[in-house]
């Protein structure tokens, strides 16, 4: 199951219907304290987050999220409008494994979740 973390309704759905697409099993949080009870109720396989969330920002969602049980290891793609190296670099630092500019090509969006499932499998298994 991957959890997507995103605000903007319009991203969601487009997010969503591309993963639908897939056949990838997912669910949507619009805040960043709607993610991480989620993902504390039950560990994703894979989260994309977005940055720019209302009521926490990414990166300290991001802290957060890493120190749940069972969820250091779960691949966390960062999606964010600002691609300058020091954000991706700080995404990185705190505990993303990938990012996606906005706004976000969908064929490069899909290959990295597909990437990102597959490793998580062959760590899993």
């Amino acid at each position: 199951m991957i959890l997507v973390i995103e605000d903007d309704p319009v991203l969601a759905r487009v997010m969503s219907a591309s993963l639908k697409r897939r056949a990838l099993a997912h669910v949507i949080a619009v805040t960043g304290a709607e993610g991480h009870e989620r993902a504390g109720r039950t560990p994703p396989d894979l989260i994309i987050c977005d940055l720019g969330l209302p009521d926490i920002g990414g990166l300290a969602l991001i802290a957060l999220l890493r120190k749940l049980p069972r969820m250091s290891g779960v691949p966390i793609i960062v999606c964010t409008g600002d691609a300058s190296r020091e954000t991706v670099q700080g995404a990185l630092a705190a505990g993303a494994t990938d990012y996606i500019a906005k706004p976000i090509d969908l064929l490069l969006f899909e290959e990295r979740v597909l990437k990102a499932m597959r490793a998580q499998r062959a760590v899993s298994a």
